[in-house]
């Protein structure tokens, strides 16, 4: 990731998607526990407390980013 306007993530909204997912232990546990077809399923619209809404390409990047090893 080359830009480091949003702490290397390519926006706000990826930013704070995978600042949530990897920090809320809800969240956490879903995005690590439940393959990729079944978030999009359950997270498709959800917003976290701070206004990002989770559409189906900011969930397949938290969960991108939140299963790295």
């Amino acid at each position: 990731m080359s830009n480091t306007t949003h702490n290397g993530h390519p926006s706000w909204d990826h930013w704070n998607a995978s600042l949530w997912a990897a920090n809320d232990f809800e969240l956490y546990e879903l995005f690590t526990s439940l393959e990729l077809d079944d978030l999009l399923h359950i997270m498709d619209g959800y917003t976290t407390p701070d206004g990002c809404v989770f559409t189906s390409d900011l969930i397949q990047y938290a969960h991108q980013t939140t299963n790295e090893d």
